[in-house]
């Protein structure tokens, strides 16, 4: 018997859908061009990062091989092409069984880890075109291979999470584990009322009632070896501890978000600790993010100000930014014109570490599909 294949678009815009027998495949994706300029000092004699650049093509496959089997495939095909070693070609590949209910879910693959709101935002649902520094992928490997369990309660008001991961973040999709053989360990718990949280980090339906939501989330790892290119945080030779907490507030377009993250490293490697009579140091940031969603004229507003402090140990050294925005919605957020301008807000020359980079504007148009 020959299986019937069709496309049709389903009512998730964007989406395509493709079913042959009991198997489902939908296919989307987004595609981000844009264009950067920096505001260098006079001294300059480098003006490279002046460019136009694709920041996202990626291609997207999730469906259901039986009826509680579902998969997912994300793929950015611009990180081929880059030498940044944070920009991921594969995003995401997982495999997921879910109860009858949808209200307990087990998950094994490469994927985003439970830990802070922002790195779990797609950044297709943020006004902004980069994270805050302190979880933007300098900081912690937001992508691991490994195990998450997620339950949920009260029509996912409450949502639990927990997972075991190889803790070598990009590393760990074809590599293999530490010397040591130790993992990482995270744990996630979100609550919210009345309703369930809202992914994105923009209210653009207008919600009519209130809705804030607040979570909570710890990682635990133990290495043999210091990473990180702008800072040696992705993995550290020693003990390493995060917490986080944050929380979100939505109301007729506006929107009102905060996080703060708590990095606590106790390195094996002395000079980490510049000298000073400890055996550890915390490095730490928290961002605060507003906007305001104009329904008439489709054209959002957003500021967002963060700040991160990479070593306790050193005065003076911690990273302002201070992010404006302004999206014209051409078709919601499936397309849209992004501008993003960030003023750095303080600049450090501290012996052993890179200056603070410059003022930049961003101008990209946002399609997906």
């Amino acid at each position: 018997m020959i299986l019937s294949v069709f496309f049709l678009q389903t009512g998730v815009s964007g989406q395509f859908t493709q079913s042959a027998g009991d198997k489902v495949l939908q296919t989307s994706g987004m595609i981000l061009p844009f264009f950067n300029h920096r505001f260098y000092p006079e001294s300059t004699d480098t003006f490279k990062k002046n460019r136009f650049n694709m920041d996202f093509a990626v291609i997207r496959f999730d469906g259901m091989a039986k009826k509680h089997i579902h998969y997912e495939i994300q793929l950015n095909f611009p990180a081929i092409y880059d030498s940044e070693v944070s920009d991921e070609l594969l995003m995401q590949s997982t495999i997921e069984w879910r109860s009858r209910k949808d209200n307990f879910n087990i998950r094994a693959g490469y994927d985003k880890l439970p830990f802070s709101r922002s790195s779990l935002n797609p950044m297709s649902k943020s006004p902004f075109m980069q994270r805050p520094e302190m979880v933007r992928g300098k900081t912690f490997n937001r992508r691991d291979a490994g195990i998450t369990l997620e339950k949920n309660f009260w029509n996912k008001r409450l949502n639990l999470f927990g997972g075991v991961y190889s803790g070598m973040g990009m590393a760990s999709i074809v590599g293999d584990n530490d010397d040591n053989g130790k993992y990482l360990y995270v744990a996630r718990v979100e609550a919210s009322y009345p309703s369930k949280a809202r992914d994105g980090e923009m209210d653009t339906d207008h919600i009519p009632l209130p809705n804030v939501s607040v979570g909570f989330g710890g990682m635990f790892s133990e290495k043999t070896v210091t990473t990180g290119t702008d800072y040696p945080l992705l993995t550290v030779d020693g003990k390493k501890r995060s917490l986080g907490g944050d929380f979100t507030f939505m109301f007729k377009g506006f929107t009102v978000i905060g996080e703060y993250v708590l990095y606590n490293v106790t390195p094996r490697d002395q000079t980490i600790l510049f000298g000073k009579p400890t055996n550890y140091y915390n490095a730490e940031g928290y961002y605060l993010l507003a906007n305001y969603y104009f329904k008439r004229i489709n054209t959002l507003l957003a500021a967002r100000y963060d700040q991160f402090d990479p070593s306790d140990l050193l005065k003076g050294n911690a990273r302002n930014n201070l992010s404006t925005g302004i999206d014209f919605c051409l078709d919601g957020f499936n397309s849209v014109i992004k501008v993003h301008f960030i003023k750095r807000l303080s600049d450090t020359s501290l012996e052993g570490l890179d200056p603070w980079t410059d003022d930049q504007l961003r101008i990209g148009w946002q399609l997906k599909f």
